[in-house]
Formats: C-alpha cells, structure tokens, sequence
C-alpha cells in the first residue's frame, strides 16, 4: 500500500463520519420538533378541557344569581304574605320555608361553582404549565387570578356533602326531593 492509497482510505472514512454526524445532527433536530409539537398539542388538549370547564362554571354560576334572587323573591313573598292577614299564617311559614330551602341550595350550588372554577383555573395553569410557548409572566398572573385562596379554605360547608349542607341543625325540615314519577 502505497501513500495515496492510505490518503484516500483515510479521507473516505472522514467524509463517512462527516455523513453520519451530519444525519444524526438532522435526526435529532426533528425529534427535538416532533417532541415540542407534542407538548403544544397536550398543552392545546388540556386547554380545551380547562374552557370547558370554565363555560361549565360560568353556568353554574348564572344559575347560582337565578337561585339566589328566587330565593329572595319567595322571602319577600313569605314577608307579604304575614302582612295581609292573621289567617295566610300557615301559607306565609310554607314560603318561608321554601325560602330558606332555595337559600340553602343556592348556597350548595355556590360551593358546587366555586369548586368548578377553581378546578377550571387549576387546569388552565396546568395547561400553562406543559406548554413551552407560555412565559413565567403569563403563567404567574394567572396563578395570582385567584385574589383569596384561602377563602375556600375557611369555607364552613367544606368537605362536607351537599345532603348534610342542606340539613344541618334542622332535623325537622326534609330537603326537596326532586324525583320525577314513572313514565
């Protein structure tokens, strides 16, 4: 074997490393891109399901202010109907206490929005979280969205079932059963 030959072998196997670094270099690039699009696309997945719950709550919420303002059109209705005449006693006391079961509803519907914002918030800041497009400043605003998180914390009716909300201190009076009759 002469020199050129040894120049040429030698140059052959540096051009093939070359070729090999080359497409590694390209390969890892594209999975970098196809690993990133996945996140986006996760990211885009849970953001989804976050507006979903969002729009959840905000319902929830609408029916909460309709409740709360049935409930005080019946406590002004019970007030009323005391006024008129001894003998609508026993009509007033039933408004009243149908008052007091709307309010107590309203109440259990308040937890039950306040619980589905806050996992709609908690979802929207996960989906902030995964996606690598979002900024620490966008994802710190909207963890700081909620103004008093410790507000649920002192919540008197947490951890506690909507049933026993309902009927706390008032053995005597039933929740409203919403059963509808055979069809």
């Amino acid at each position: 074997m002469d020199t050129s030959s040894i120049i040429w072998i030698v140059v052959a196997v540096v051009a093939l490393l070359l070729i090999v670094a080359i497409v590694w270099g390209l390969t890892g690039r594209s999975r970098r891109e196809r690993a990133l699009a996945q996140q986006r696309h996760e990211a885009a997945e849970i953001r989804r399901d976050g507006e979903a719950a969002a729009l959840e709550a905000q319902r929830r919420e609408a029916e909460v202010s309709r409740s709360a303002a049935d409930a005080k059109e019946q406590e002004a209705n019970a007030a009323v109907a005391e006024a008129e005449a001894a003998s609508a006693v026993a009509d007033a006391e039933r408004a009243r206490v149908d008052a007091e079961t709307r309010r107590r509803e309203s109440q259990v519907r308040d937890a039950d929005a306040q619980a589905a914002r806050a996992e709609a918030d908690e979802r929207l800041r996960e989906a902030d979280r995964a996606d690598p497009d979002v900024s620490e400043g966008r994802a710190e605003a909207l963890r700081s969205a909620d103004p008093d998180p410790d507000a649920r914390v002192a919540d008197p009716t947490a951890g506690r079932s909507a049933r026993d909300v309902a009927t706390k201190d008032e053995p005597d009076v039933e929740p409203r059963r919403t059963e509808r009759p055979p069809a």
